[in-house]
């Protein structure tokens, strides 16, 4: 996914991720989640990567959940946006539900990467 509402760089082992939408004074979206998501897991796959900084664009860092679709944003499936892994969700949409998600989930006693 082109990245919108975020800025990535690195530079000298710093990843510096700019929230960037200062006209919304960096209110976070759908979106901003999943670019979100997408810069983390490329820092955690680059070796060169030391540190990560997080910052905002404009005067504001983030002023919290962007409430701008009204309405849509609590139908049925919206959450699923709003709750995506991010590099993991193929297409994203703001009111239908996330195809990454509708896999069936691993049993609960089954192990994880985590666990071992």
């Amino acid at each position: 996914m082109a990245q919108q509402d975020i800025e990535f760089a690195v530079e000298d082992g710093v990843a510096v991720i700019t929230l960037n939408r200062p006209a919304e004074r960096n209110a976070f979206s759908g979106r901003m989640g999943v670019e979100l998501g997408e810069a983390y897991a490329r820092c955690d796959v680059d070796d060169d990567v030391r540190a990560v900084v997080l910052t905002g664009a404009g005067r504001d860092f983030c002023v919290g959940a962007d409430f701008s679709f009204g309405a849509d944003l609590f139908q049925k499936g919206a959450v699923a946006f709003y709750t995506c892994g991010g590099a993991s969700c193929p297409t994203p949409t703001r009111t239908g539900p996330c195809r990454a998600q509708s896999a069936s989930p691993a049993p609960p006693n089954s192990s994880s990467p985590a666990d071992t």
